[in-house]
């Protein structure tokens, strides 16, 4: 069953894109986590920038969490990628003063909260999270986050088993595991 449209980005189907200003979403094969491919999300020049790719999503009742791989780099200043579920920030990079690079980290969400429901699943990057755009314009703004290998885990539903045999306290599993004799 697949939950999430080209959640390896292998191609680009699936996912919706927005961009403002200098944003910019694409396919990138230069070190993805797995695969060919990996999306990045970021900008297209050192100036304000707005990207945001997304999807819905219907969850499964058996979900328990979403997770998903990503790496950042990052020159100096405004930098501000997350993921989101319904406009809520589920994850939020790193965006503290410096430049750095991140290795490939994976990053897990508890979606039970969303089970049985159709969600709006976003990867967003916003250079001027704060409306201000003073600072966009200096140059030293160079920033992307890549993600891939989105992937919804879905739990077991619990198995009770009573087993009665002859003669014999009446015995009980859970998932085929023995939790104990009943009395």
């Amino acid at each position: 069953m697949t939950v999430i449209l080209n959640a390896n980005f292998e191609s680009f189907g699936g996912w919706l894109i927005t961009v403002r200003g200098a944003g910019k979403v694409i396919l990138q094969d230069t070190s993805p986590h797995t695969g060919i491919y990996c999306a990045l999300i970021g900008e297209s020049a050192r100036a304000c920038s707005y990207a945001k790719m997304y999807q819905s999503v219907t969850i499964p009742l058996d979900a328990t969490t979403l997770s998903f791989w990503s790496t950042t780099y990052k020159n100096t200043w405004g930098f501000h990628p997350w993921v989101e579920i319904n406009g809520e920030i589920v994850y939020r990079a790193d965006d503290s003063v410096g430049a750095r690079t991140t290795p490939w980290e994976e990053h897990i969400v508890d979606i039970r909260s969303y089970a049985g429901q159709t969600i709006e699943l976003a990867v967003v990057y916003h250079d001027d999270i704060d409306n201000d755009p003073t600072w966009c314009f200096m140059g030293d703004h160079g920033a992307w986050m890549r993600v891939d290998d989105f992937t919804i885990a879905l739990g077991l539903p619990n198995v009770v088993k009573i087993t009665f045999e002859a003669n014999a306290p009446a015995q009980l599993s859970i998932n085929g595991v023995f939790e104990g004799v009943l009395v």
